[in-house]
Formats: C-alpha cells, structure tokens, sequence
C-alpha cells in the first residue's frame, strides 16, 4: 500500500470513528436538547465549593434505606434557583485515612429558596475492612443536624421543559425518584393545568420513598396520576391506591393508563430499566426529542453503546497513559477513556462517571478527545474526562 493509500485509510478510519460518535450523541440524548440546551449551571451560582451545614435529615421509606438532608450556606447567604432535575455535587472524606470522594446527588425538593434538600440510599457496605467507606454509609450513619458540607453549584441539563404543555409522563425506578420529584412539585405548582403522570417502580412498598406526600399530591391535583409497580410486594401493597399489576414498568402497562397522544417522558433509574425503556419508547413511536433521561454512575446507555460498537483493528489508534507507562490499541470496544484505562489496570480517580463531579480530568499531553455531549462538569483547557470522552486519534494522557 502507497504512503497515499495508507493516508486515505487512515483518514476514512477516523470519520467513522467520529461517525459513531455523533450517533451515540443521537442516543444519550437528555432534557435540554430539544429545549435549546438549557443552561447547566443554576443562575447566579458561587464558584469552587461552598460550605454548607445539615439543618435537619429525615428518613423517607419504611426499611430506612433513604434519608432526606436539607442543607443551608454557613455563609447565610442567598441560594441561587435552580432547574427542576439538577444535581449538587458533594466532596468528602468518609474515613480519616481516606481519600477524598465526590458524589452527585439530585435535589429532591423544589419551590423552597432558602434551603436545599437532596435524599440518599444507602448502598450496603464491602465486607471487606480495606475497602473505603462508601459515601451513602457515611451520609446515613455518620452526618448529623450541624454538620458541615462541600458544596458545589446546582448543574445538570436534565430539566423539565417548562415552555411547554404538552403533557408529561415521569418514570422513576428506586432512587430514580429523586430529580422526577422536584419537577413533579414544579409541575404542580406552575403548571397545575399540563396533565402529568408518575409511574414509580420499587421492589414493595416499604423501599418506595415519598409514597404518602405523592399520594397526597395526587389527591389534591385532579391533573396527576400517580401509578405503582412493585417488583416483589408486600402482602397488602395491592390494596394501595395507584397499585398496578404487574413487576415492571414496560409500555404495554403505560399503553394500559395514557390516553393516545403526544407526551414529554422523563425517566431516571437503573440501568436495566433505562435501556429497556428507551427501546421501548422507540419501537411504540415515540420520537427521539420526547425522551429525556437520567442515569446515575455510569450511562445508562454504555453497555448498550459498547456493544454495538465492536471492536475494528482496521480503524484501531495508539492511547498512551504515560504515568504508568502503559501503551495500548484503542479498537473502539470500550465506551469511553475511563473503562479503557480501568481495563488496562491504569488508576485514574473516579466518582460519578457521568462527566459530573470532575474527579477523573486528566491532562492531555498530546492528542485529542471528543465528547458525545459536552459534559456538565467545565473541563479546563488541556484536560478531558475520561469517563465520557473517547480518544479522536492517536493520544496522550498523564495517568
């Protein structure tokens, strides 16, 4: 092969690779695409971290497993609005040997400006003594009323379109509940006439969080309907009002409750039920800027995502880590920077792995990057975040 030749295929290569990109782009679609991008940072935000205090906690299910935490500025001042969905971004040191950790945990509340209020479930703990204390263990069992917090501003594009009125289905699956509450409470309280309906998937009635204030919304909006789905009921959990039969939220259940028409669904929960939505949502017809979602930790999508991107040796590029002295073939088979180098046994710092917290930026030392969409977090100038970025070509990094 010429030197032309080689040139030209190396070049068509790499147009796929970006290809591929783009229609991954196309999938991870989120609220704010079709509404002009909305802003991801709350409006008149503080910069850097801010120190917050816990001015009350309060559990919200039956088993304890979810605490609320409502939080106000040390420095009294005003707290800026934020978007129904958005997410505050925590740094802390669970054990006194630890490392520092970030986490992201969606406000859960909506309509109170002088406080904040996220709500989180406890993940159980490793049995092994080693391993670091993760960060829900520590909010449940070691923060209290007084207790101070690093803050980072509201962000997150995954917000309700308020400029429309078309109406909206919410989906929550477990802790998915969370930012679907906060527009839920805006819903019903700017736009009491748009028809809403909530579909919420626990595995029984005790792990639902928020079960009786939702219930108690539904019963004072005529325009709210609040449906029930439980993987493994209680005894009596089908004698509750909203209890639907069936252990999964699917669209022949959402087929059985809407009307025929056009809808906005948000939805946020595991990654299961994220994929088995979107396909869903697909093959009944609904179009691509009517699905807006949410997904904590990795993407909901990136396993979908990873496999059907296989690996091609013919468009395949050098990633170099040079800290750790490791050279490598990107094929495409990963889904992003973070789980090519954790494959390689390379130890880059992580937290939320959705291009939230900033934890895993990285410096670039030669090369490029490219985003399936531009990440929350604002990556500095010379640095990409490994966990939702993938090498445009032959690249460098410090790690």
């Amino acid at each position: 092969m010429t030197a032309t030749k080689l040139l030209v295929a190396i070049s068509i290569a790499m147009l796929l690779q970006l290809a591929l990109f783009a229609w991954i782009a196309i999938r991870r679609r989120r609220a704010g695409a079709a509404a002009g991008a909305t802003a991801a940072v709350a409006v008149d935000a503080w910069s850097g971290w801010r120190d917050f205090r816990i001015v009350r906690r309060q559990i919200e299910d039956g088993s304890g497993s979810i605490c609320s935490f409502y939080l106000k500025p040390c420095d009294n001042g005003s707290l800026p609005a934020f978007q129904p969905g958005q997410y505050l971004t925590f740094s802390v040191r669970t054990d006194a040997e630890g490392k520092e950790q970030v986490r992201c945990y969606s406000l859960s509340e909506y309509g109170d400006a002088g406080q904040y209020r996220i709500s989180v479930k406890r993940v159980p703990q490793s049995s092994n003594p080693s391993t670091q204390t993760p960060v829900s263990v520590y909010f449940h069992d070691k923060l209290q009323v007084g207790d101070h917090l690093n803050v980072r501003v509201p962000m997150g594009r995954f917000v309700l379109d308020t400029a429309s009125d078309v109406p909206v289905v919410l989906i929550a699956g477990g802790i998915g509940i969370t930012p679907l509450l906060a527009m839920l409470h805006c819903l019903l309280a700017k736009q009491p006439a748009r028809n809403v309906d909530l579909f919420y998937g626990a595995r029984n009635s005790r792990e639902m969080a928020f079960r009786e204030h939702i219930g108690t919304l539904a019963e004072n909006h005529p325009r709210f309907s609040f449906h029930l789905v439980f993987d493994n009921p209680d005894p009596d959990d089908h004698l509750l009002p909203g209890y639907c039969e069936g252990r999964f939220i699917d669209t022949d259940l959402l087929q059985k409750h809407l009307p025929f028409g056009e809808r906005q669904f948000y939805l946020c929960g595991p990654n299961a039920m994220m994929r088995a939505m979107t396909d869903g949502l697909r093959q009944w017809g609904v179009p691509e800027h009517a699905v807006h979602l949410e997904s904590f930790g990795p993407s909901a999508l990136s396993d979908t995502i990873a496999a059907e991107a296989p690996a091609d040796p013919a468009s395949a590029f050098r990633v170099a880590f040079s800290a750790s002295d490791i050279n490598a073939s990107w094929d495409g088979r990963d889904a992003n920077l973070l789980e090519f180098a954790e494959r390689l046994a390379v130890a880059i710092p992580s937290g939320c792995r959705a291009g939230n917290c900033g934890s895993c930026e990285t410096r670039i030392i030669s090369g490029d990057v490219v985003y399936a969409e531009e990440p929350d977090f604002p990556v500095s100038p010379g640095f990409c975040l490994p966990c939702v970025c993938r090498p445009a070509g032959e690249l460098a990094l410090e790690a």
